[in-house]
């Protein structure tokens, strides 16, 4: 699973980091489960952006994913599937 940030900033990738510390206790996945689902999650300023492998995306991972960005302080997410 691939981790970018807008201009590599460290603390746009240290709330990435929180916010899959988060999905990893809400989706009840492990990090390696969820790195075996996606393929990126980007953090475009402020816009969490997760591009899923195979489409492997449910409405409750959306929702978990959802969820998580908001505690991080920011409400835009959006789902891509890479088709990898």
């Amino acid at each position: 699973m691939q981790i970018a940030a807008y201009d590599d900033a460290q603390w746009r990738i240290d709330r990435i980091e929180k916010l899959l510390n988060t999905a990893v206790m809400t989706t009840g996945l492990s990090r390696v489960q969820l790195e075996a689902i996606i393929d990126e999650v980007r953090d475009h300023k402020g816009e969490l952006i997760i591009t899923w492998k195979h489409g492997d995306c449910t409405d409750r991972m959306k929702l978990c994913f959802s969820d998580a960005w908001r505690l991080c302080g920011e409400y835009n997410v959006h789902h891509n599937a890479s088709g990898a």
